[in-house]
C-alpha cells in the first residue's frame, strides 16, 4: 500500500491528545446528588487503549507505533509513536497490546436486507399496490439477524445500511451497528447511527399479478412518483388536506432525499438513472457487478454506487460438449468481472463496496483480494470500505476514519488487511471488542522440563502441536494433547519418562505472549499424586544455511544440528570451521579464521509475508546480513563462460538439487548425476553428456549455492573448465502466482459494445460515401435504376440517379458496386427483438402506461443477425396479452450504441399495441380471473377506456386538472392523433369491430398486424387504417387463423391497402428480403412492388416514410447492398448502412469472427489452466435439473403445448430463435 507515513512531527493536525489525568481509575462523579466515594474510585471498563499498532486512520495515511484510546464507545485520542516506541500513556485505561497489528476504521456495508413489517392491507393511507410501501422503516423490524451480523463482522464490517426486504418501493433504510447484542435483555440493542438514509427502490417483478414485466415495474414507479409530486403540489396549494399517507414519504420534508435503486445488470443501472433524472431525484445505485459493460454511459450519469463483488463462477469447459454450450459473452464476463472495481475507480465513479448479492458473504474478502490483483489499489479498496460509504450514508461525522470524537469502530488485523495471509483478529464496535481470530500461539520447538525424577527431560512440540517427551535416550509420543492460547495439557506413558507405571497427566499455563518462553503447572501421576512442573523454551535452532554478501562475494554460514558452525566463502575450496560458538536465542558469537564474529538474530513479525529470518552482525570486521535458505531447488543457467543465456533459450540447462541427488535437464532430455556430494552450500556431481543428447563422456561439476544464486564450474571429459551461473526457479506456489499475474495481463483493456461476441470497440463513424455503378432499387418514384449511383453525406442521401454522382466530396469513401444491388434497408413492422424481461405486461387487461422504450435491450445478438439480413429499422411491439397493451418503440439497429435510448429513432410517430382475438381473452390459459373473457368484453373494454380518456383529456384542460394518469395519457394521444395503434388481429369480425371504434372515436388506426382474414374486409382496412402488416405464408397454426391464405396480403394490396410483410420473430427477421419475394409467388406482383412490402410500405404504416423507407434525396441514408437480386433466396447482404454509418459489412464481420475465435481460445485456455485438477465452479449437480417452469403459452392445449415447447426449445438451443411467429410475445419460449 503506497500510503503516506506520518510521524509525531506531522500528525498533530490529526491527533487529539488525551486530557485525562493519571489515576488508577476514572474520576468519580462530584455532583451534588452523588454520594462521596467510599474507597478507591470505580474502574471504567470502557476506557481502553490499543497500544503500539500500525494505524491506518485514513485510506492514504499510515501511522507507525500508534496508540488509539477509547472511552464510552468513542475515540478519545490518537497518539503517534515516539520514534520506534509507542506514545506514553497516562495511568488508567485497559491496555490491549497491539504490537505488530494493523488497525483500520471499521468497514461499512451500505446495503443489507432486513425484515420490516408492512402496513396492514386496510391501513389508512396505504398504497393500492402491495409492493409500494415507501412508508416502511427498516428500524421497525428486528434489524440484522445474528447470523448475518456475525458473517459481516468476520469480514471486518462494523456497521451496515439496512434496507427493508422485498417490494418495489421498499421504504427507508438506516445505518445500524453490527455489535453483538448483550445477553442481558434489559440492555439496549445495538445503536442506530442514522435513520432514513435512503428510500430503497427495486425493479422487482415479484410474483403473479401486475406488474409482471420490467416495463410494468418502471411504469408503476413513474406513476407513483407522479402521484407523490402531484399530492405535494396539491398540499402546498391548499387543495388537499387529507391525512398523511404513503405518498408523503416520497415528496417533501418527509422524504429521505436520496434514492437507493437496485439494478441487476448494466442496462438496469442506466434505467434507474433515467428514472431519477426524470423526477429530479438524488439517487445512488446498488450495482450489479457488471457496470464495466457500459462504463462510459454509467459514468456520464454521475451517480454513486454500492458495488457488489459477486464475480461469476468459472464456466465449466471440461469437455467438448460443455465447451460448446458456453457462449462467448459468458466467458468474457467471467474474465472481465474482477476488473470492474478498478475500471470504476479509473473512470472516477464514486463507489462503496458491499457484500450484497453474494451467496456466501465469506466470498467477499477473497473476491476483494482478487479485485486488487486485477488493478484496484489498496487505497481505493480501503476508501470503498470506510470513507466513501460513510459519506454516502451521511455518517461521516461518526464513522469512516480513526480520529478523536468518532465512534470507536475499528478493524484489527495481524497484517496489512488485504494481504492473502492476513487474518482479522477482532472488530471493535462502539468500544466493544468482538474477537474473530485469537492470536496464534507459537509453541513449536524444544522445551526443557523441570519436574520430579532422575535424568534429563524435554518436550519437542511440532508445528501441528504434536508433542514428544524425551527422557535421556528414550522418547514417547504424548496423547490427549490440547494447546490453547494460554494453556497446554497432555498425557504420556510414565514408564518411558522414568516416572513409574501408568499414565501421567500434565497441564500448565503459558505466559501471555504470541511466542511464550515459560510454561508452569501441575501434574498428576497414575497413583493420583500431584506435583509441580515447569518448562523453559530453548532458543530457536539455527540449523541450516544462511547466505549473505560480504566484500562483493557470497558468504554462507552453515549450522549443524548440534550448533556447530562452518563458514563457506565463494571461491574457496573448503569451509572454515568456527569455534567457541555461543547462541542464547538472542545473540550469536563465534571465532573463525576470518576473525571474531557476532550476530543478532532478527525474526520477522508473524504476519510479515515478505520478511525472512535473518542474522545481522559482523564477521572479520565487516557487516553481514545473512538470510536462511535451502540448497535444494531448481536452478536455470543464465550465463556460460561469461556470456548471457537467453531466458527463453530451450537449450538452457536446468539443475535440480535434492537432498541426496542431482539431475540436469536440457530440453526434453534429463541426465541423472552420480557421485553426488553435498557439503553445505558446496555440491559436486558427475553425469554422462550422452544422456543430454551430446557426445558420450563424463562431465564433472562443482557448484556453490548462496540464496537464489548458483555459481559453478563444469569440467569436460578432456579437462576443459567452463564457468556458469544459474538462478533459482520459482517454487510451484510462486510459479502459480506468476502465471496468474501473466494471465491477468492478457485481459483486454478495451471493452466491446455490446459486450460479447461481435461487439464493436469503436462506434462506426458517419462519413461521406459514394456507391457507384449499382442496380439501385429506390422503392420511390424513380423506381429501379441500372448503373446508378448513390451519394451519402451527413447521414442523408444527397443524390441518387443513373450514372456518376455529382459533387462528390474529396474525402468520400468510394464503393464500386458493379454487379451489386442497392436497396433501402429493410424495415420490420412487427418485432419483439431486444426487449428486456417481458414482452407482455400481462398483469392487467389495459396497460397503455407501459413503454417498450423503457426496456430496450441493445445487447441482443438478434440485432446483429438482423443487420446481416439488411434490416435497419424495426417496430418493437408490446405483446398481445392485453386488449390495450403497451406503447411501442421504433428502433434503428445502431449496433454498438452507448445507451439503449440511442437505438430509438428520432422523430418517429409514437404508437401503441392493441390485441384482439384469443390472446387478450386468455382463452387457452392464464389465471382465468381477468376481464374480458369474450370478444364482446374486448370491445366494451376498449370503448370504455377511450371514453375515460376523452373525459380525462377534457378535464386536464380545465381549471382544476386531475392528477396525471400515464394510462389515460397514452389513450388521449390516440384520440388527438398523436399516437397510432398497431393491432394484433386475425378474424374479419374483430377487424371490423375496431374500425367501428375508430370511426366512433374519430381516429385512424396505424396498422392491423397479422390480419390473416383482412382480405375479406379490405375496404374497411383501407378506410380506417394505414394498412395491414402480415405474414407471407403463416396460416392454420390455431383455430382463429384457419381461414388465412397466403394470397390474402397481395389481394389487399390489389384494392389499395398499404401492405407489408413482417417477422414477429428474431429468426424470420433475418430473411425478410425472401419474404418479400413471396408476394410475387402468391400475388403476381412486380419485383419492385414486392420489395416495397419490406421497405417503403412499412415506413408508411409506421408514419416514418418522410425519413426512411426509400432511396430519395433528403432521407436517412439507410441502405442495404446485395451481391445479387435482393429477392433471391441465394443472394447475400454485403453491407448495411444506417444514418450514413456502415453498421454491418462482410469485411468487418470476418474481422469480428476472428476476434471472437481468439477471445474464446484465450479464455478457455485460461479456464483450463486455472481449473487443472479442480472441479469447475460453474458445474451444476449431476443428474437432471429439478427446476420447473410454468408454461406461458396461451394459445394451445396442454398436450400441444408440451410437444411444441420441446420443438421450440430444440430450435432455441440450436441458435437464434427466441420466439415463435404468430403468437406475438405469448409463445412457449418467451421469457416472462
Amino acid at each position: 500500500m503506497s500510503s503516506r507515513i506520518l510521524t509525531a512531527g506531522c500528525i498533530l493536525s490529526f491527533v487529539a491528545l488525551l486530557t485525562a489525568s493519571p489515576g488508577i481509575a476514572q474520576p468519580s462523579n462530584t455532583g451534588p446528588f452523588s454520594p462521596p466515594p467510599n474507597g478507591p474510585r470505580r474502574a471504567d471498563p470502557t476506557w481502553t487503549a490499543l497500544v503500539d499498532c500500525t494505524l491506518h486512520p485514513t485510506p492514504d495515511v499510515v501511522v507507525p507505533h500508534a496508540t488509539v484510546v477509547m472511552r464510552d464507545g468513542k475515540i478519545t485520542g490518537v497518539l503517534p509513536g515516539e520514534g520506534d516506541a509507542p506514545a506514553r500513556l497516562p495511568l488508567g485505561p485497559r491496555i490491549i497490546a497491539a504490537k505488530g497489528l494493523h488497525v483500520y476504521a471499521g468497514f461499512i456495508d451500505g446495503w443489507v436486507e432486513v425484515d420490516a413489517p408492512k402496513p396492514e392491507a386496510n391501513a389508512p393511507g396505504r398504497h393500492w399496490h402491495d409492493d409500494v410501501t415507501p412508508e416502511r422503516l427498516a428500524t421497525d423490524g428486528p434489524g440484522v439477524d445474528a447470523g448475518t451480523a456475525e458473517a459481516l463482522r468476520k469480514q471486518g464490517f462494523v456497521a451496515a445500511g439496512i434496507s427493508p426486504r422485498g417490494g418495489i418501493f421498499r421504504g427507508f433504510g438506516a445505518v445500524a451497528s453490527l455489535a453483538k447484542p448483550s445477553d442481558d435483555a434489559s440492555v439496549a440493542k445495538p445503536p442506530v447511527y442514522r435513520d432514513r438514509v435512503y428510500q430503497m427502490i427495486a425493479l422487482d417483478m415479484g410474483g403473479r399479478g401486475y406488474p409482471d414485466s420490467q416495463m410494468g415495474v418502471i411504469s408503476l414507479i413513474r406513476q407513483t412518483f407522479i402521484d407523490a409530486q402531484w399530492q405535494m403540489g396539491e398540499r402546498k396549494a391548499g387543495r388537499f388536506a387529507g391525512p398523511a399517507n404513503c405518498l408523503d414519504s416520497l415528496a417533501g420534508e418527509a422524504a429521505a432525499g436520496t434514492l437507493l435503486m437496485n439494478c441487476e445488470d448494466d442496462l438496469e443501472a442506466l434505467r434507474d438513472a433515467k428514472i431519477a433524472r426524470e423526477f429530479e431525484q438524488k439517487a445512488m445505485i446498488l450495482g450489479s457487478g457488471q457496470e464495466f459493460k457500459r462504463l462510459p454511459a454509467i459514468k456520464e450519469d454521475g451517480l454513486a454506487f454500492f458495488e457488489p463483488l459477486n464475480f461469476p463462477k468459472a464456466p465449466d469447459v471440461g469437455s467438448p460438449g460443455k465447451l460448446e454450450s458456453v457462449d462467448l459473452r459468458t466467458l468474457m464476463t467471467w474474465e472481465q468481472a474482477p476488473t470492474n472495481p478498478r475500471r470504476m475507480a479509473q473512470a472516477g465513479i464514486r463507489f462503496a463496496l458491499t457484500t450484497a448479492k453474494l451467496k456466501d458473504r465469506g466470498d467477499f474478502t477473497p473476491n476483494l483480494r482478487k479485485a486488487i490483483k486485477h488493478g484496484l489499489t489498496e487505497e481505493q479498496a480501503l476508501a470503498a470500505l470506510t470513507t466513501t460509504p460513510a459519506t454516502l450514508l451521511g455518517v461521516q461525522d461518526q464513522l469512516g476514519t480513526v480520529e478523536a470524537g468518532k465512534r470507536a469502530d475499528l478493524v484489527v488485523a495481524d497484517g496489512p488487511v488485504f494481504d492473502d495471509k492476513t487474518k482479522l483478529r477482532m472488530v471493535i464496535i462502539d468500544g466493544q471488542v468482538h474477537e474473530l481470530n485469537a492470536a496464534p500461539v507459537d509453541v513449536e520447538g524444544e522445551w526443557t522440563l523441570d519436574m520430579p525424577g532422575e535424568g534429563k527431560r524435554w518436550l519437542s512440540i511440532e508445528k501441528d502441536n504434536s508433542v514428544t517427551l524425551h527422557h535421556d535416550d528414550k522418547s514417547v509420543k504424548a496423547t490427549k494433547v490440547s494447546v490453547q492460547p494460554r494453556s497446554i495439557s497432555l498425557a504420556f506413558d510414565a514408564e518411558a519418562a522414568g516416572m513409574g507405571k501408568g499414565v501421567t497427566l500434565l497441564s500448565g499455563a503459558m505466559e501471555p505472549a504470541e511466542s511464550p518462553t515459560k510454561i508452569s503447572g501441575q501434574g498428576v501421576t497414575a497413583a493420583g499424586e500431584a506435583f509441580v512442573w515447569s518448562a523453559s523454551r530453548r532458543p530457536k535452532s539455527l540449523e541450516g544455511a544462511w547466505a549473505g554478501v560480504m566484500g562483493g562475494k557470497n558468504v554462507v554460514l552453515v549450522f549443524d544440528k548440534d550448533g556447530g558452525l562452518a563458514i563457506a566463502r565463494e571461491g574457496e575450496k573448503e569451509n572454515a570451521a568456527a569455534s567457541e560458538v555461543q547462541y542464547d536465542g538472542a545473540s550469536l558469537t563465534f571465532k573463525s579464521a576470518g576473525g571474531d564474529g557476532s550476530a543478532t538474530p532478527t525474526w520477522p513479525e508473524p504476519r510479515d509475508t515478505e520478511g525472512k529470518p535473518a542474522l545481522k552482525g559482523r564477521l572479520g570486521g565487516q557487516e553481514l546480513v545473512a538470510t536462511r535458505f535451502s540448497v535444494q531447488g531448481t536452478y536455470k543457467v543464465t550465463e556460460q563462460d561469461g556470456k548471457p543465456v537467453a531466458a527463453d533459450d530451450p537449450k538452457a540447462p536446468t539443475i535440480t538439487i535434492e537432498k541426496d541427488s542431482v539431475s540436469i535437464k536440457v530440453g526434453e532430455k534429463t541426465a541423472k548425476a552420480a557421485d553426488v556430494k553435498v557439503d553445505g552450500p558446496r555440491v559436486s556431481y558427475a553425469y554422462d553428456a550422452k544422456d543430454l543428447g551430446d557426445e558420450a563422456g563424463v562431465w564433472k561439476d562443482e557448484v556453490f549455492v548462496a540464496g537464489d544464486t548458483l555459481t559453478g564450474t563444469s569440467t569436460t571429459p578432456d579437462g576443459q573448465p567452463h564457468a556458469f551461473k544459474a538462478t533459482r526457479q520459482p517454487s510451484a506456489a510462486d510459479a502459480a502466482k506468476k502465471a496468474e499475474e501473466e494471465r491477468i495481463k492478457t485481459i483486454p483493456e478495451t471493452i466491446p459494445v455490446p459486450f460479447g461476441a461481435y461487439g464493436v470497440t469503436e462506434y462506426p463513424a458517419q462519413k461521406a460515401y459514394v456507391i457507384s455503378d449499382a442496380t439501385v432499387w429506390t422503392s420511390g418514384p424513380a423506381g429501379k435504376l441500372e448503373h446508378a449511383s448513390v451519394l451519402v453525406k451527413d447521414g442523408k442521401i444527397a443524390w441518387v440517379g443513373p450514372g456518376a454522382a455529382p459533387d462528390v466530396p474529396a474525402d468520400a469513401v468510394k464503393i464500386d458496386a458493379k454487379g451489386k444491388h442497392v436497396t433501402p434497408a429493410i424495415i420490420d413492422c412487427h418485432s419483439h427483438t431486444g426487449i428486456s424481461k417481458g414482452v407482455n405486461e400481462g398483469g392487467q387487461a389495459v396497460t397503455a402506461e407501459v413503454r417498450i422504450a423503457d426496456v430496450t435491450n441493445p445487447d441482443s445478438m438478434s440485432w446483429y443477425w438482423e443487420l446481416a439480413g439488411g434490416v435497419a429499422t424495426v417496430n418493437s411491439l408490446h405483446g398481445s396479452a392485453n386488449a390495450i397493451g403497451g406503447q411501442c418503440q421504433t428502433n434503428k439497429i445502431r449496433w454498438g450504441a452507448a445507451r439503449p435510448d440511442d437505438m430509438h429513432m428520432e422523430g418517429a410517430k409514437p404508437s401503441i399495441k392493441f390485441a384482439l382475438g384469443e390472446n387478450p381473452r386468455e382463452v387457452n390459459g392464464g389465471s382465468g380471473d381477468r376481464y374480458p373473457h369474450s370478444r364482446m368484453g374486448v370491445e366494451t373494454l376498449i370503448r370504455d377506456r377511450f371514453t375515460a380518456a376523452r373525459e380525462y383529456a377534457a378535464a386536464r384542460k380545465g381549471p382544476n386538472p386531475p392528477r396525471r394518469d400515464l394510462e389515460l395519457d397514452a389513450l388521449a394521444e390516440i384520440l388527438e392523433g398523436q399516437r397510432i395503434i398497431h393491432c394484433h388481429s386475425y378474424r374479419q369480425d374483430e377487424i371490423v369491430m375496431l374500425c367501428e371504434v375508430a370511426r366512433d372515436f374519430h381516429f385512424k388506426i396505424g396498422t392491423f398486424q397479422h390480419i390473416l382474414e383482412g382480405y375479406k374486409v379490405a375496404d374497411w382496412v383501407k378506410k380506417y387504417s394505414g394498412g395491414g402488416s402480415a405474414f407471407s405464408d403463416w396460416w392454420a397454426y390455431k383455430v382463429e387463423v384457419q381461414d388465412a391464405i397466403p394470397q390474402g396480403p397481395p389481394l389487399m394490396h390489389d384494392v389499395g391497402v398499404v401492405v407489408s410483410y413482417n417477422s414477429d420473430s428474431d429468426e424470420l427477421a433475418r430473411r425478410l428480403n425472401v419474404e418479400a419475394a413471396k408476394a410475387i409467388k402468391y400475388g403476381n406482383l412486380s419485383e419492385e412492388e414486392a420489395l416495397k412490402f419490406v421497405t417503403i410500405n412499412p415506413a408508411r404504416q409506421m408514419q416514418i416514410d418522410a425519413m426512411t423507407g426509400s432511396l430519395e434525396v433528403g432521407k436517412d441514408a439507410d441502405i442495404a447492398m446485395w451481391n445479387a437480386s435482393p429477392l433471391s433466396s441465394l443472394s447475400m447482404c454485403e453491407m448495411t448502412m444506417i444514418d450514413g454509418r456502415v453498421m454491418w459489412s462482410l469485411e468487418e464481420d470476418a474481422k469480428l469472427r476472428e476476434r471472437n475465435k481468439a477471445d474464446r481460445e484465450r479464455i478457455v485456455q485460461k479456464l483450463l489452466a486455472d481449473d487443472a485438477g479442480k472441479k469447475p465452479e460453474g458445474a451444476g449437480p449431476a443428474g437432471p435439473s429439478r427446476r420447473r417452469r410454468r408454461p406461458t403459452d396461451d394459445d394451445l392445449t396442454q398436450d400441444d403445448l408440451r410437444a411444441l415447447r420441446r420443438a421450440y426449445e430444440d430450435l432455441q438451443r440450436s441458435g437464434k430463435t427466441v420466439n415463435q411467429p404468430g403468437v406475438c410475445g405469448c409463445g412457449v419460449t418467451h421469457e416472462q
